[in-house]
């Protein structure tokens, strides 16, 4: 059977060429998890064109990612490509409070509702 390779490009969903808005980060994971649903086997997300980015569009568009799909899945299924070497600090961010949410969301809301 034939692998399935599909790019979405990151600057198809936001308005300039920055990403920024979670609003944006939402259409983008929307895409990539309609992708998977329909066998999509290697997703590409190309950040070609991207200026700024921020973690509160990461963690929309990458880190929610998080609550369906473990992390070896998507190590083998999603290739971030064309994203700037500096800019890679705020994605291992994201994907790392992504990965410690989820793996405990109660322990996290605990712990976020006894600081406020």
């Amino acid at each position: 059977m034939k692998s399935i390779e599909y790019t979405l490009k990151v600057r198809d969903f936001t308005v300039l060429d920055i990403a920024v808005s979670s609003d944006e980060g939402d259409k983008i994971n929307t895409a990539i998890t309609d992708a998977f649903k329909n066998n999509v086997d290697i997703l590409n997300l190309d950040f070609e064109g991207i200026k700024v980015l921020n973690t509160a569009f990461l963690n929309a568009a990458i880190g929610q990612l998080y609550a369906v799909y473990d992390s070896d899945f998507l190590n083998k299924h999603l290739k971030i490509i064309n994203i700037k070497e500096n800019d890679l600090v705020y994605l291992k961010k994201a994907i790392s409070t992504a990965k410690e949410y989820f793996s405990n969301p109660e322990l996290f809301d605990e712990s976020a509702q006894s600081v406020f």
